[in-house]
């Protein structure tokens, strides 16, 4: 039986992608007859999803390098390692103590484990427990899946700001006094200082998605371990 259809898969590439297509827009105004939203036909829109999903998985391998090892450093990512260890009391016993007991880990081991220094044991053990939980019907694991495409989603978008920042930052000598994409725009601020203005907007804007990112981390984290903590029976590999 084929797996079912997920939208949110494809979104999750699609959205960051569009918005860093629709950014370079802006940035390079000649890219505008190819790929602008202006006048946009039936045509040119299966073209313009069609390299927003190339970018966006080209934004999934950069948000691997730019923002996720940087919050693995400081211990804001993959935080189903420190879960797993926690001595948060579940049912009368600590969350490590029912994980070592599922999965018949005497205790000596699991403190092993748990030591700061055992990253890769810590997610040979996680992956145990996703694989358990993907087991489970999709009705039970649902809000685990949810969290991990949001997870995901604010990812690539944290990538796609921070490149379209990076993008404008490294255009700014030129563009800063002259901006050729608000050139139509009567204001009464300085375009220079709207320009910077823009570049300010995109780094609150590129922070906050980092801040969505390590807090879906951690709502997948604690939903996975406490979806798998009450599995009755474990699946067989």
């Amino acid at each position: 039986m084929s797996p079912a259809f997920d939208l949110f898969a494809y979104l999750g590439y699609i959205i960051p992608g569009a918005t860093l297509l629709i950014a370079l827009n802006f940035a390079f105004p000649k890219l505008r007859p190819h790929f602008g939203i202006e006048n946009i036909d039936l045509g040119r829109l299966g073209i313009f999803v069609i390299v927003a999903f190339i970018l966006g998985q080209l934004l999934s391998t950069i948000s691997t390098y730019v923002i996720s090892v940087p919050l693995r450093w400081v211990g804001y990512e993959l935080q189903t390692n420190r879960v797993i260890c926690s001595p948060q009391i579940v049912e009368k016993r600590t969350i490590k103590e029912i994980i070592g007991t599922k999965l018949a880990i005497d205790e000596q081991e699991m403190v092993a484990i748990c030591r700061p220094t055992e990253w890769f044991k810590k997610r040979a053990l996680v992956t145990q427990i996703v694989w358990q939980v993907h087991q489970l019907e999709a009705s039970k694991r649902e809000r685990v899946n949810l969290f991990e495409q949001y997870y995901y989603l604010n990812l690539n978008l944290a990538a796609a700001f921070a490149v379209i920042l990076m993008i404008f930052l490294l255009l700014a000598p030129i563009h800063h006094k002259r901006p050729a994409w608000i050139g139509h725009i009567e204001t009464k601020v300085p375009k220079g200082r709207l320009y910077w203005l823009l570049i300010v907007l995109l780094l609150a804007a590129t922070l906050l998605l980092v801040h969505h990112v390590t807090y879906f981390d951690r709502l997948y984290a604690r939903e996975l371990v406490q979806v798998f903590i009450h599995i009755t029976s474990l699946a067989k590999p």
